[in-house]
C-alpha cells in the first residue's frame, strides 16, 4: 500500500508541474535554402544564398555550408536579424561552370537539407548579353559592306 501511495503522490506531482509550469514541448525548426542566386562584382561570383529559419536567442543558424563541385566550404554567420535573410559567400573568379548547392546549420536542430543544385555560368547573363550584342552589330557592319 505504502507503494501504491508513494506512486499516486508522485503523478500528482508531476501533473501538477506539468499544469503549473505550462510545459510545452518544443520542436527545432530545420534550416532550409530558399535560393542561390549568383552574380558578378568585377571578375568575381558571389553567391547570394536565402535561408529561411526561425530564430531566437538559442536557436539560431551558426554557419551555412557552400558545396561547389564537391568541396564544401563553411560561411560563419554573424548575424541572423530576420527569416528569411541572405548569406552571401564570394566563389573568386569563375571559370567553367560549377555545381553549386547549400544547406544552413542551426544550434539546435543541426544540419537542414541541401538545396537543389544550381549551375553557375562562368559569365553572367548581362556580359553575355553584351557579347552577343557585340557580334550581332559586326555581323550587320560586315554584311553592309559587303553590299
Amino acid at each position: 500500500m505504502n507503494k501504491k501511495k508513494s506512486l499516486v503522490i508522485g503523478l500528482l506531482l508531476v501533473l501538477s508541474a506539468i499544469i503549473c509550469f505550462n510545459i510545452n514541448p518544443v520542436f527545432a525548426a530545420l534550416p532550409s535554402v530558399v535560393s542561390i542566386e549568383p552574380w558578378t562584382s568585377g571578375t568575381d561570383t558571389i553567391l547570394n544564398i536565402t535561408v529561411s529559419h526561425a530564430f531566437s536567442q538559442i536557436d539560431y543558424l551558426e554557419s551555412a555550408d557552400v558545396e561547389i563541385d564537391g568541396t564544401i566550404h563553411t560561411v560563419t554567420i554573424s548575424n541572423q536579424d530576420s527569416d528569411p535573410f541572405v548569406v552571401q559567400y564570394n566563389m573568386g573568379e569563375v571559370t567553367g561552370t560549377p555545381t553549386v548547392r547549400a544547406r544552413g546549420y542551426c544550434t539546435n536542430a543541426g544540419y537542414g537539407d541541401w538545396s537543389e543544385s544550381v549551375v553557375v555560368p562562368e559569365f553572367s547573363s548581362v556580359v553575355l548579353l553584351l557579347v552577343f550584342i557585340t557580334a550581332t552589330i559586326i555581323v550587320i557592319i560586315v554584311n553592309r559592306r559587303k553590299q
